[in-house]
Order: structure tokens, then C-alpha cells, then sequence
């Protein structure tokens, strides 16, 4: 819905605020889930960026709450230090792009929390892994939002 809101924003007023509550009983209904309900990380990640988003233009204070409480519930239950990677508690797989899907929003908590120990864990997930795809899909899976993430990471240029 964010995608469609900032497709259209100013070409119609009476759309563009049927789309804003459309996202705010989104909001409502997400901040319900409690992080250890997710299924695996597709589904986390997907929120997560969502919420990431959604914060992102909003500066909503919900938003926020949510996505925090997902990053630390990730952060702490389901880092494998091992394989330096996040892998969810019904995952069998341990590295084809497990957890990659949650970058951005992870990187987007992070910031937002100044949450340093979360931030080395991406950074480490992605230089641990960022040679390991062996086919297209992998690739991408793995990919797909880690360059937006590592922007979150990384400090700002010194000028």
C-alpha cells in the first residue's frame, strides 16, 4: 500500500487518505502479532520492512514500537553465532539466504535503536556470506535488500 500511496500521492486527495487509513488498520493489525508468531523469516522480513518503511515516512510512533520489539525478539532468539546468520526456529536450512530477507528492516532497527550488537551481526551475516550463493535464486534472496540495509549501516562519510 506504501508502494501504491507514493505511486499516486497528489493526484487525488480523497485516495490518497483512503490509502492512509487503509495503512494505519494495517499498522493496527501488525503491531497485534507478536514477533514469536511469525512463521519463518519471509514473513518477518516482509513486516519488518514494511513497518521499516512505513516508519520511515511517517515517523509513526507504532510503527516504531513494532518493528523494534521483532528486531529484538530476531536479535535474540534466532542469531546462530556459528553461521552468522539469523535462522528461525523451524528453518532446517542454515545458509541459502535464511534471514536475508530481514536485512532492511533489522538494518532499519538498528539504526533507530543505536542497537550497536545488531548492526555487527548484519555486517557479519553479510561478509560471512557474501560470496556463498551457488545459483540465481540464492543470489537474489540474499541480495535483494542487503545493499538498502548496509546503507543503514554504515556510518556517514567524513567530509
Amino acid at each position: 500500500m506504501l508502494g501504491l500511496e507514493q505511486l499516486t500521492e497528489g493526484d487525488d486527495a480523497e485516495l490518497d487518505e483512503q490509502l492512509e487509513q487503509a495503512m494505519k488498520l494495517a499498522l493496527t493489525e501488525i503491531d497485534k502479532v507478536e514477533p514469536n508468531d511469525y512463521d519463518g523469516s519471509i514473513q518477518a522480513g516482509v513486516g519488518s520492512e514494511a513497518l521499516a518503511r512505513y516508519h520511515r515516512r511517517n515517523q509513526d510512533g507504532l510503527a516504531a514500537a513494532a518493528l523494534s520489539r521483532l528486531a529484538e525478539h530476531w536479535n535474540g532468539a534466532y542469531w546462530n553465532d556459528d553461521g552468522k546468520l539469523f535462522v528461525h526456529k523451524h528453518s532446517k536450512d542454515t545458509g541459502a539466504g535464511v534471514g536475508f530477507l530481514l536485512t532492511y528492516g533489522l538494518g532499519y532497527a538498528a539504526g533507530l535503536s543505536n542497537d550497536v550488537e545488531l548492526s555487527a551481526r548484519l555486517g557479519q551475516m553479510v561478509a560471512e556470506h557474501v560470496n556463498r550463493a551457488t545459483d540465481p535464486k540464492s543470489f537474489a534472496m540474499r541480495f535483494r535488500s542487503t545493499q538498502r540495509a548496509l546503507e543503514l549501516l554504515s556510518p556517514p562519510s567524513q567530509q
